[in-house]
C-alpha cells in the first residue's frame, strides 16, 4: 500500500509539472493555430498554469491507475499530454465549423487525452494474455 501512495504522489507531482510546463506553449499554439493577430510579444490565448498543474495533478493518476497500470511511467505521462494537446489544436483549428465551441472543444481536449491512454493501454497489454491465448491451441499430433 505504501509504495502505491508513494507512485500515485509521484505522478500527481510529475503531472502538476508537465501541466504547469504545458500551458504557456499552448498559448503560444493556440495564437498562432487561431491566426490571432495581435503585436508582437502578445499572446491572444492564455491558459492559466495553475489550473493546467490541477488538472495533470488529479488526471494523470487517475489515467495511469485506470487505463494504463503496465505502461511506462514516462509514457503515462508524455503521450496523453500530447493527445490533449493534439486535441486543443484540433479544437482550435474547429472553431469557425462548429456552433458551440466552448461545449466541443473541451470534448475534444478529453478525446485526445484518453484516446491516447487508450492506445497506450492496447499497446501494453500483459504478456499474460498472449501466453492464455496460446495455450488454448493445441498442437497437432
Amino acid at each position: 500500500m505504501e509504495r502505491r501512495l508513494l507512485v500515485t504522489g509521484f505522478l500527481a507531482a510529475l503531472g502538476a509539472a508537465v501541466g504547469a510546463a504545458a500551458a504557456p506553449l499552448l498559448s503560444f499554439l493556440a495564437t498562432t493555430v487561431a491566426n490571432v493577430s495581435l503585436p508582437a510579444g502578445r499572446i491572444g490565448y492564455f491558459f492559466d498554469p495553475t489550473a493546467f498543474a490541477v488538472v495533470g495533478a488529479i488526471g494523470i493518476p487517475a489515467l495511469a491507475w485506470l487505463l494504463m497500470r503496465t505502461v511506462p511511467l514516462w509514457r503515462a505521462v508524455v503521450e496523453p499530454t500530447v493527445g490533449g494537446a493534439l486535441g486543443l489544436l484540433l479544437a482550435l483549428a474547429s472553431i469557425p465549423l462548429v456552433e458551440l465551441p466552448l461545449i466541443f472543444q473541451p470534448l475534444l481536449i478529453l478525446a485526445g487525452t484518453v484516446g491516447a491512454a487508450l492506445r497506450l493501454r492496447r499497446a501494453h497489454q500483459p504478456v499474460l494474455a498472449s501466453a492464455a491465448a496460446s495455450d488454448r491451441i493445441s498442437p497437432a499430433s
